[in-house]
């Protein structure tokens, strides 16, 4: 939930390859990096690089805020709608 609400708020996401994580960060241009013995040398050098890239940040949050959408309530209400008509159009049937 907090990359979710990172990207919301226009903020670049720095995360590990893990969890549902690639799949929520999507299209978010988020840094994600590898769980292993590397972690410590792979966050040091994502965190430095988005501190001397500001340029870089200002387009991650960007795309991040324009990912964070297909989170939102509407969204949800939107798709949790569809998919009772679609049951409801066959009969019970997803």
């Amino acid at each position: 939930l907090v990359a979710m609400e990172a990207m919301a708020c226009g903020r670049p996401v720095l995360a590990t390859r893990s969890g549902g994580m690639p799949e929520y960060l999507e299209g978010s241009q988020a840094v994600l990096v590898e769980r292993g013995e590397n972690i410590a040398d792979q966050l040091a050098w994502s965190i430095r690089m988005l501190y001397e890239h500001p340029a870089l940040c200002a387009e991650m949050g960007a795309a991040g805020a324009k990912r964070a959408q297909d989170f939102s309530v509407a969204r949800y209400y939107d798709e949790f709608v569809r998919i009772v008509s679609e049951i409801a159009q066959n009969g019970g049937t997803p």
